[in-house]
């Protein structure tokens, strides 16, 4: 079976590397980074290096690059991309692409299916929509941890990573949420294009 390491900046984003590199029938075979943007941005030239006989997947947030184009992010953070690179740049965070899946999405945070937005791509902040989208949950377990306690700064609850988490793995659907997010589409069609063209 084929194989990439993924690079990504946190555990949620990782599970998300897991879901795609299996959808399209390879297995990952490390996990560097979970350090946040500024380490994948960083360290992005250095992981070029290691591609070249260790391919690798690359997930960042555009939101989290001060950057308005993917491509402008491929141009600037890696001029001579290694064909065994594949940074790809989740429009605008990796919340868009779990929010794509309506219908599941809407089941998962005990809210109506209509209260899910239809071009998550265009939310201003993702994963904010999802924190206030679970505060009206109808699941008690769900408001407690994916929303932050009143009074504190946390941005988030104290669950909220291992619960997307569990979402990721046991309830979204990856054809549903390429259906509304053109990159998670192009992620996937790289991912599966590059498994191709190691067995040809």
């Amino acid at each position: 079976m084929e194989s990439l390491a993924l690079l990504v900046e946190g555990k949620l984003d990782e599970a998300v590397g897991h879901h795609i590199v299996h959808a399209a029938g390879g297995r990952v075979s490390v996990v560097y980074g979970k350090r946040g943007v500024d380490y994948v941005r960083d360290n992005i030239k250095g992981f070029n290096d290691l591609a070249q006989g260790t391919p690798i997947l690359a997930l960042a947030d555009l939101m989290d690059t001060r950057f308005n184009c993917p491509a402008r992010v491929v141009t600037h953070w890696l001029p001579h991309q290694n064909e065994n690179m594949l940074l790809r740049l989740v429009v605008r965070e990796v919340e868009s692409w779990l929010l794509a899946d309506r219908a599941n999405a809407a089941q998962f945070l005990g809210v109506s299916k209509t209260d899910i937005p239809r071009d998550p791509e265009n939310l201003e902040d993702p994963k904010r929509r999802v924190v206030n989208l679970a505060r009206e949950s109808q699941h008690r377990k769900i408001r407690e941890l994916l929303v932050p306690e009143e009074g504190i700064s946390a941005s988030e609850g104290p669950g909220y990573t291992s619960e997307m988490r569990k979402f990721v793995r046991d309830e979204w659907c990856l054809n549903e949420a390429m259906e509304g997010t053109e990159s998670l589409a192009r992620c996937v069609t790289a991912v599966s294009t590059f498994f191709e063209e190691q067995k040809g």
